[in-house]
């Protein structure tokens, strides 16, 4: 057996981790685009997960989970002192409505559609079938 160089299996790990993280962020960036969340935050905040809740329509709990995952992964900004979650307007620009039809976040529902057909592809791996556009409903 080869031996393994610790600090390449390190790197490697740490690469994995990342990429598991950034397909969450893509998952979340896509909801949000979806529901309008981005759109209400860009327009509404800074402000608190109620107010943007509300300017959203959806519940405020979710939101706030929503809100805390995109801070994590960098893409808004949370100010603890006055509570209030912003989306820098450089970010705006490539992830909102705004952006017309270079809205990133838009094209990373792709994964959601995806992860749907995921126990189909892999069969299709299997058997060497093909998955029909009709499988791909929100396929741009």
């Amino acid at each position: 057996m080869a031996s393994v160089d610790r600090d390449l299996r390190r790197a490697f790990r740490k690469r994995m981790v990342q990429v598991r993280e950034d397909a969450a962020l893509g998952l979340l960036l896509g909801i949000g685009d979806e529901l309008g969340l981005l759109d209400a935050l860009a327009s509404t905040g800074p402000a608190d997960s109620t107010t943007l809740a509300t300017a959203a329509g959806v519940d405020e709990r979710y939101l706030r989970e929503w809100l805390d995952g995109i801070v994590a992964g960098k893409v808004a900004d949370y100010d603890p002192a006055t509570g209030h979650y912003s989306l820098p307007p450089e970010h705006a620009a490539s992830l909102t409505s705004a952006a017309g039809p270079v809205n990133l976040a838009r094209s990373l529902k792709m994964l959601t559609m995806l992860a749907g057909v995921e126990p189909e592809l892999r069969e299709r791996f299997r058997d060497g079938g093909g998955l029909g556009y009709e499988r791909f409903p929100r396929f741009h």
